[in-house]
């Protein structure tokens, strides 16, 4: 699940547990310039809980990752 929420934000859920910063980063980062990579964890096993929030600096690159990448299953890279 892809969507953009706010300005240049989209939410992406659905993630593996084993899924980094990294992994994501080499993804999104075909769209435009990556501002911040949230990625929610666990505070316990400090592991993914299976979602993110990727900012990208411009609004449409956000549109842009949200329509490729909505409905796919993508196998993020675990680096």
């Amino acid at each position: 699940i892809v969507e953009v929420y706010c300005r240049g934000k989209p939410f992406i859920g659905g993630l593996n547990t084993e899924t980094t910063e990294k992994g994501l980063e080499s993804v999104f980062g075909k769209y435009g310039q990556i501002v911040e990579v949230l990625l929610m964890k666990d505070w316990e096993t400090n592991k993914s809980r299976g979602f993110v929030f990727v900012t990208l600096e411009s609004l449409a690159d956000a549109k842009d990752a949200a329509r490729d990448m909505n409905g796919n299953i993508y196998d993020f890279p675990f680096l």
